[in-house]
């Protein structure tokens, strides 16, 4: 199951989305439950974070439970939508951020 996970809607033409790609949005009818994936079995992620703090941040880390070790992640956030807390967020759970603006 190496596929690239991804979450949410990301809006077109920002990153690439991988092919062969997983969504599993809770919000997009018919995908896997984040809780319910096998822990270190996907090739990365494509994140579109919530605006809610408590809910990114679960989400992140169930996704990140979710990833093979060293696999990509990119999240993506709108300024007023907690993209200015994301890098922080992220490094608090022991990733390396390399943030674009």
């Amino acid at each position: 199951m190496s596929r690239p996970l991804i979450y949410g809607e990301v809006p077109p033409g920002l990153v690439e989305i991988p092919a062969g790609s997983l969504q599993i949005s809770p919000l997009v009818p018919g995908s896997p439950i984040l809780d319910g994936l096998a822990p270190e079995t996907y090739a990365g992620l494509l994140m579109r974070a919530p605006a809610n703090t408590l809910e990114r941040r679960h989400e992140i880390g169930l996704a990140l439970r979710a990833l093979k070790p060293g696999a990509p992640v990119i999240a993506l956030a709108a300024k007023d939508k907690g993209g200015t807390r994301l890098a922080k967020e992220l490094t608090g759970f022991g990733l390396c951020v390399s943030a674009n603006r």
